[in-house]
């Protein structure tokens, strides 16, 4: 049964690096289609400007509830709209039910937007629950506003090669422990030998 764990258990870091690149490679395709990345029923979003203030301010990192069930009016949203020809993500509350479409308005805007009306439930993200943070959001703001492509490929690199050098370092842990184990087994049936020779002297 011990042997059976330290089996799985040498297998763990490289279940986990298969984990991990295959989340990075979902967020690199989310981001690269301009889609926000949704991990375990949740997404994370950037809000830029002040449309929604003062109850998100600009440069607020906030968490989204991807596996909501139903939208109510009054309910802050993340929805995709084409905006000037532009695929985005808008964080803005539902004013307005109408069937399956919604409209839309930033509590800090005067007016309501042409791609605000008539958004389709498909295009909705997720709903905002209060969760959010301006020290996260300054820094994606500042890591992020320029060269994203390059940084965030820095990043998967950076993350990749922290993995991998975990996982050698997990390895070389359990096969050092194996060695020891194997160590003292002999060190035991030679203490056991020595034993019964003396006992048959």
């Amino acid at each position: 049964m011990k042997r059976k764990f330290k089996k799985i258990l040498s297998y763990m870091p490289f279940v986990l690096l298969a984990i991990t690149l295959l989340l990075i490679m979902q967020l690199g395709y989310s981001l690269a289609n301009g889609e926000v990345p949704t991990i375990f029923g949740k997404a994370i979003a950037y809000v830029p400007t002040k449309s929604m203030q003062d109850e998100i301010m600009a440069g607020d990192m906030i968490i989204i509830d991807t596996s909501y069930d139903q939208v109510y009016e009054g309910d802050i949203v993340s929805f995709y709209a084409n905006v000037d020809g532009k695929r985005v993500s808008i964080t803005h509350r539902i004013i307005a039910i109408n069937g399956d479409v919604f409209t839309t308005k930033g509590d800090n805007n005067d007016i309501i937007y042409d791609w605000e009306k008539n958004i389709s439930k498909d295009n909705i993200i997720g709903v905002y629950r209060g969760s959010k943070s301006a020290f996260i959001g300054g820094i994606y703001g500042a890591l992020f506003s320029s060269n994203f492509n390059i940084l965030f490929l820095l990043i998967i690199l950076i993350f990749v090669v922290i993995m991998v050098l975990e996982a050698i370092n997990i390895i070389k842990q359990i096969q050092e422990h194996k060695q020891k184990d194997e160590k003292e087994k002999l060190i035991n049936e030679a203490k056991e030998k020595l034993r019964e020779k003396e006992d048959d002297a």
